[in-house]
């Protein structure tokens, strides 16, 4: 049984704005297509009409949601199936520019398809972060019975384009290789594939097995955006990489947090000195009053001062291990 780590607490989507935020702060993070289109990694449809644009996305709209239907049931959808996710979408406000619903014969040929690589849907619309900068929904996640019992996963992205831009797709599914692999160490992705459903008149429909960039690789596209560059622009200075761009910024929110754990810990003490109140309990946590005691500490310093050589004779000579400064810019 293949099993997901749920961060749907921790990370909201708003799937009418088509935004992420992050619960415990209200921060906004970007999605992977968001991300990929500022680095320059995106299909331009600069040329295309906005109108004609917003059809199409209202277009796959209905048949990813047609395809989550199939996936649920495991049975073809029908006429009715159709008009109730054009309601649904319609009242939901995620669609506005269609006219009438569409999309079952895209998503039984999907039925179809999936049928036919005898994939097993784990999940759809799951959502993945690294919950400081980046989340996204990836469209399905697969399995298949040999894969399950080795914890291994296929992740897909359907795409009901005129055309399968197969290097976008490449770049999109292998960042959420690398999301989905941290948010569930325990599973591995040994596949991307892009599921391709476009109206008759451009193609049948296929599934397709897409490059997989490295981790590195991945790493580069993150920190480039993080640090407001283009995938192919030649950086000015040294770009921080991604892992250090994180690492910075929860280092940044460690000792934010420290002072305001030190502030609250002294107000609640002394609040609980004036009230005589010794122990405080609630579901998460039990806070108790201790009062002061005199200690008793070596003091090495004088020691040294008063006896160098005993002090030397008791020294010994450990080798630090190697580790990483870090000041933050106030």
């Amino acid at each position: 049984m293949i099993e997901l780590n749920d961060i749907s607490s921790d990370i909201r989507f708003d799937e009418s704005e088509h935004r992420y935020i992050r619960v415990f702060d209200g921060k906004e993070l970007c999605g992977v297509t968001t991300m990929l289109r500022k680095v320059g990694l995106s299909v331009d449809y600069g040329d295309i009409p906005d109108e004609v644009l917003y059809k199409a996305a209202d277009r796959g709209h209905m048949v990813h949601l047609l395809c989550d239907m199939t996936d649920k049931t495991a049975m073809p959808v029908n006429e009715f199936d159709e008009i109730q996710a054009f309601s649904q979408l319609s009242e939901k406000g995620i669609i506005k520019q269609l006219e009438k619903p569409c999309g079952m014969s895209e998503a039984n040929e999907y039925l179809r398809l999936v049928r036919e690589e005898k994939l097993i849907p784990v999940a759809s619309e799951y959502l993945i972060s690294d919950f400081e900068y980046i989340a996204s929904c990836i469209d399905n996640v697969f399995t298949t019975e040999t894969l399950m019992e080795q914890g291994k996963v296929i992740l897909g992205d359907k795409k009901t384009t005129s055309s399968l831009h197969e290097e976008p797709l490449s770049w999109q599914l292998s960042i959420y290789k690398r999301l989905f692999e941290k948010q569930n160490p325990n599973l591995q992705v040994v596949g991307l594939i892009g599921i391709w459903l476009p109206k008759p008149q451009y193609g049948s429909p296929k599934i397709v097995d897409v490059k997989e960039y490295s981790a590195a690789e991945v790493d580069t596209v993150i920190s480039r955006f993080l640090n407001g560059l283009t995938y192919k622009e030649q950086p000015t200075e040294m770009t921080m990489p991604y892992p250090a761009v994180k690492l910075s910024e929860i280092t940044r929110s460690i000792e934010i947090l420290k002072r305001k754990e030190e502030l609250y810990r002294q107000e609640l003490l002394e609040w609980m000195v004036e009230n005589d109140v010794k122990t405080l309990k609630s579901e998460n946590a039990t806070i108790t009053y201790v009062c002061g005691t005199l200690t008793k500490r070596f003091d090495s310093t004088s020691f040294k001062k008063d006896h160098a050589e005993l002090y030397e004779k008791y020294c010994k000579e450990t080798m630090k291990k190697e580790s990483l400064r870090i000041n933050i810019n106030k």
